[in-house]
């Protein structure tokens, strides 16, 4: 078993932290407060997210929950990021460009 940290509050994080959960590890989830309504409703379900499809079925129960990020961090082995990635540009206008490219 290993001690894992899913930094993310999006649907790959969650889907992460569940499978790694039914795999037999110890799965603490993370992300700011500004985007917590998804994991406050995990928290509120008792750390329960059920898993249904190709990768994997069950109810997970994720060991910890939490926005403080030293606290997510304090005793992990692993850390798994699932953030959107963004790209900055200086020239606003090559900003445009490149999302119309897109």
């Amino acid at each position: 078993m290993k001690r894992i940290t899913v930094i993310g509050g999006g649907g790959t994080a969650i889907f992460m932290a569940a499978y790694f959960t039914l795999q037999g590890h110890q799965v603490t989830v993370c992300d700011q407060e500004w985007h917590s309504a998804k994991l406050q409703g995990i928290q509120e379900a008792g750390n329960k997210i059920q898993l249904i499809g190709n990768a994997g079925q069950g109810e997970a129960v994720i060991h910890k929950v939490t926005f403080d990020p030293a606290e997510a961090l304090a005793e992990t082995e692993i850390v798994l990021v699932s953030a959107r990635a963004r790209v900055c540009l200086k020239n606003k206008s090559r900003t445009k460009e490149a999302n119309m490219q897109n």
